[in-house]
């Protein structure tokens, strides 16, 4: 038994492709490199009479049951992010209508691709001598992966992988990544799509003259034949997770959400979260606690997240995200699994939004990227925050700033000294001394009610926004929302970066 590596390396420094629902691939899957390699075994210098040989056959055969045992995955950055472009193009297709001809014109979609700063890696620990030898000389002959403008070179190299295969995976497991990978029989299920689009032993000559109008051979999708998957994960997972909310769990939606209607959404798929677990929610999930004094500082927080924010996770959609906090059981962690479970969220205003689970579970505290050098991170929410209490009394004045840095406070309460009830202002200090600060606080206009899904009866509905340093409770990657409302959507804090001048750190 040998070892096989083979990397792929993009001469123009960008990956084009499209996944089969037409959103944007960020890597190329071990499903993806079976294909091409298929593709050169029928065309290529291995090929016999236009089709795969024997030995080209048994290789790709040896890749349906063996996945590969590590990846990898360089880093990546979006060309153009948070655009979906398409163009009309000409297929070459002459209509009659009456006594005029016309060229059809199909809508097609165009990847802006993704950029990369070297080559991806796909690794097998143990391959038989003449499979490596063979699946080496499939190879050479590959001319793209992804779209037929994504140019490719597939060399054997060696690499250290930095995603191994994860087999105790599963989709809600922290750091997991999943890969479609091939299964037994997807040779034969491409094959066979091929040959039904394209009869296999050509046209025949009178199916082959020319004719006034005549139909496209029409491009489409791979078969999902046959296509299986597989779990990853990075290699260094090790490092305990510091951060109020120790994972996030990223569904996919079929269409955007308007910012007044996020908090709403929120709430639509916290209701059919409990509804789906039935009785014996745990508090955790439904904020009920018997003893209030064991309510710990944040609990599962749901938040949607534009489709430019998410397309950093490789989920090319808009997307809701259920933020865990750290400590729960085993119990709690699969109640809130059952989330997985659902299809749509539904409300009056929203109407029926489709739902489906990502597969993508982040690191709380690796949520962000981090900021570019030179630039100072700030925060701004994307969702308008509320106030937790009423505006202080006392000797000073109770600005909107200070009630953004009660909520910090609150967020980070377990790391604060204060205690007692109602000690607003001790709190507010305590989380200024860690470095918070407060910019540019401004009530925001707009019907308050969308803001917020339940407060206080005494507590006004006064939504705001502001700028946000949030000093040394948080580092420049972990994610954090503020305010009342901010398990259900409200105050989810995105970066904000700025020129980082006149300081050194």
């Amino acid at each position: 038994m040998d070892s096989l590596s083979l990397t792929v390396r993009f001469p123009l420094g960008i990956y084009y492709g499209h996944k089969s629902d037409q959103s944007l691939d960020f890597s190329p899957s071990p499903a993806r490199l079976h294909a091409a390699l298929l593709h050169s075994a029928a065309t290529g210098s291995c090929a016999e009479g236009g089709q795969p040989s024997a030995q080209s056959l048994a290789a790709l055969e040896w890749l349906e049951l063996n996945p590969p045992s590590g990846l990898f995955q360089p880093e990546t950055r979006l060309t153009a992010a948070g655009g979906s472009r398409f163009m009309y193009r000409d297929v070459g297709t002459v209509t009659k209508s009456g006594k005029s001809f016309a060229i059809k014109k199909e809508k097609r979609e165009v990847s802006d691709g993704i950029a990369i700063d070297t080559m991806f890696g796909f690794q097998w620990d143990f391959c038989p001598a003449d499979i490596a030898e063979q699946l080496t000389l499939l190879a050479e002959d590959v001319g793209c992966l992804g779209e037929t403008h994504s140019v490719a070179i597939i060399e054997r190299a060696d690499f250290t992988p930095n995603i191994i295969r994860d087999v105790d995976g599963h989709p809600f497991k922290l750091g997991g990544l999943k890969r479609d990978t091939p299964a037994p029989g997807r040779t034969k299920a491409l094959t066979e799509s091929f040959n039904a689009i394209r009869k296999e032993n050509g046209p025949s000559v009178s199916s082959d003259k020319a004719k006034i109008s005549d139909k496209q051979i029409v491009t489409q999708q791979p078969t999902s034949a046959s296509l299986g998957s597989t779990w990853y994960k990075a290699v260094d997972q090790s490092e305990p997770v510091e951060a109020p909310w120790e994972m996030a769990y990223l569904f996919k939606l079929d269409r955007p959400i308007a910012p007044a209607q996020r908090v709403e959404a929120s709430a639509a798929l916290h209701r059919g979260l409990i509804s789906r677990i039935g009785r014996g929610a745990a508090p955790v999930i439904t904020g009920k606690y018997l003893d209030p004094t064991d309510q710990p500082a944040n609990r599962l927080a749901i938040h949607y997240l534009p489709r430019k924010y998410a397309q950093q996770f490789g989920v090319d959609h808009p997307s809701i995200v259920l933020f865990v906090p750290p400590g729960l059981s085993a119990e709690e962690l699969e109640q809130i699994r059952q989330a997985r479970n659902l299809t749509h969220l539904w409300s009056r205003r929203l109407k029926k939004v489709k739902l489906s689970y990502a597969n993508v579970a982040v690191r709380g505290d690796e949520f962000w990227p981090a900021p570019e050098k030179g630039m100072l991170r700030l925060w701004r929410p994307l969702v308008p925050i509320i106030p937790e209490t009423r505006r202080v009394k006392g000797d000073q004045v109770w600005s909107l700033a200070d009630s953004g840095l009660l909520s910090i406070a609150y967020v980070w309460r377990e790391q604060m000294t204060v205690t007692g009830k109602r000690a607003y202002r001790s709190l507010r200090d305590e989380a200024e001394s860690h470095g918070a600060r407060v910019f540019r606080a401004r009530t925001f206009a707009g019907t308050s009610g969308n803001y917020v899904h339940n407060t206080h009866k005494h507590v006004p509905v006064q939504p705001y926004t502001a700028l946000f340093d949030l000093g040394d409770l948080a580092s420049p990657t972990t994610v954090s929302m503020l305010g009342q409302s901010r398990h259900l959507g409200g105050g989810l804090l995105a970066p904000h970066d700025i020129p980082n001048e006149g300081r050194n750190d």
